[in-house]
């Protein structure tokens, strides 16, 4: 079923409606004068906090604009990887290219709801777009975050290596699994 509340929706694609579930979010109004954009908030982290507790499974959450916790992610990787701390790159759990290119266009006010996803526990995986040439997929404090991958040419920069798309598998238990798929333009 899909759901629609305030800009909010719910998708559910297992066959058990409480097995497994898709949120998504049309956050991203530019709603600062200096350009910046708004994330999740309010009514949208209340019509989450709800429905999590309403539905009480596993989910995934997907949006356009990414949380500030999304450049914690990399730094904690990037410093990780930087130093050679194996076990702390283990803990990352990194999907993909892992490269951050350009810095993170998210809301510079923290609204909470990160916090209320890690204290939900519901939301196992969080899918942003936005920056498109970010590519990756990090595990931080429980919560795997990924940018989704661009699937077509001609966006705001040149050069290749960042097509493709992200798939989102959902087990027969409701657990869902990211991956990274890449697709070289030039051969479509």
């Amino acid at each position: 079923f899909v759901y629609f509340n305030d800009d909010t929706f719910l998708i559910n694609y297992v066959e058990n409606p409480i097995d497994g579930v898709l949120y998504g979010s049309r956050n991203g109004e530019p709603t600062y004068g200096n350009g910046n954009w708004d994330g999740i908030r309010g009514p949208q982290i209340g019509w989450y906090q709800n429905t999590v507790d309403e539905l009480n499974c596993e989910s995934t959450l997907i949006c356009h604009i990414p949380f500030l916790e999304y450049t914690k992610a990399y730094e904690v990787y990037k410093n990780a990887l930087n130093n050679g701390d194996t076990e702390t790159l283990e803990q990352c759990a990194p999907i993909g290219k892992c490269k951050m290119g350009e810095a993170s266009g998210s809301t510079l006010a923290n609204y909470g709801f990160f916090d209320v996803i890690k204290e939900k526990g519901s939301t196992k995986n969080v899918i942003c777009g936005h920056d498109h040439k970010n590519d990756y997929s990090l595990m931080y404090e429980g919560v795997r975050l990924t940018y989704g991958l661009k699937t077509g040419d001609n966006c705001y920069w040149g050069g290749t290596g960042t097509n493709g798309y992200t798939e989102i598998s959902i087990n027969s238990s409701g657990n869902a699994s990211i991956d990274q798929i890449y697709v070289d333009p030039f051969t479509i």
